[in-house]
C-alpha cells in the first residue's frame, strides 16, 4: 500500500524546474563483494542480510517456506508471484530481525520519475505525510524528505512512520533512466532506526547501476 501511495505522490508533483544540489551519499561497502540484482544494478548486502529473489528461491526450498511464513498474513500469491518473475526482491536483516518484526528492505521498479529540483520536491515532501495518513488509516509523521545523489544519479529519500505500531519507513528512489525509477523501502522497529538508518544509507551508496 505504502508503495502505491509513494508513486501516486511523485506523479502529481512532477514537473519541469531548475538545476539542483542534492546531498551526495558515499559508501563504505564500495569495495566489498556484491550481488548482481536481475533488476538492473549490482549492490553490496553484508553477510546477516538475506536476500530473497526469484532465482534464491528456486534454488533454496528453505527460503521458499520462509516466503509463506512471511507473508501468510497478506496476499502471499501475488508477492510470489513478483518474486518468481524478478519484479521485486526483499533483503532480510538475519541480525536484528525476530518476534517483534522482521526488519528488511523491500526493492522493485517503476515506470515513474522523481523531482528533479527542490522546488519540486519540496512539493512532494509537503503533501507526502497527509496522503501516507489518508492510505494507513491514521496520523504518519515525515521525518525527513529530500534529494541526494546515489553514484551520479538523482535520488529522492524520504523517512516517514511505518504501516505497522512502532515501525519505520525509509525511502530511496533511484531514477536510472528517463522515465523509470528503482525503489528501495527499508522498515524496521523505531527501537533500532539509528542503527539500521546508517547500514541502509551504506548499502544503498553502494548501489552501481547497469546502463
Amino acid at each position: 500500500m505504502k508503495k502505491l501511495v509513494i508513486l501516486l505522490v511523485l506523479a502529481m508533483v512532477m514537473l519541469s524546474g531548475c538545476t539542483h544540489t542534492p546531498i551526495k551519499v558515499e559508501s563504505k561497502y564500495a569495495l566489498g563483494e556484491t550481488y548482481q540484482s536481475p533488476l538492473g544494478f549490482s549492490i553490496y548486502i553484508p553477510p546477516h542480510w538475506w536476500i530473497m529473489s526469484g532465482e534464491k528461491i528456486k534454488e533454496n526450498r528453505d527460503l521458499a517456506d520462509f516466503v509463506k511464513e512471511v507473508f501468510k498474513k497478506i496476499d502471499s500469491k501475488r508477492i510470489k508471484n513478483d518474486l518468481v518473475q524478478g519484479e521485486t526482491e526483499f533483503y532480510f536483516n538475519k541480525k536484528t530481525s525476530d518476534y517483534y518484526g522482521l526488519d528488511r528492505i523491500h526493492v522493485f521498479k517503476e515506470i515513474v520519475p522523481i523531482p528533479q529540483n527542490n522546488s519540486v520536491m519540496k512539493k512532494f515532501c509537503n503533501i507526502l505525510a497527509s496522503k501516507l495518513a489518508k492510505k494507513s488509516g491514521k496520523p504518519v509523521k515525515v521525518y525527513s524528505c529530500e534529494l541526494r545523489t546515489i553514484s551520479g544519479l538523482n535520488a529522492s529519500y524520504f523517512e516517514y512512520d511505518g504501516i505497522s505500531e512502532n515501525t519505520r519507513g525509509i525511502t530511496y528512489g533511484i531514477q536510472f533512466t528517463e522515465d523509470e525509477t528503482i525503489f528501495f523501502t527499508l522498515t524496521c522497529k523505531n527501537r533500532i532506526v539509528d542503527e539500521m538508518r546508517k547500514e541502509f544509507d551504506d548499502i544503498i551508496a553502494s548501489i552501481k547501476i547497469e546502463k
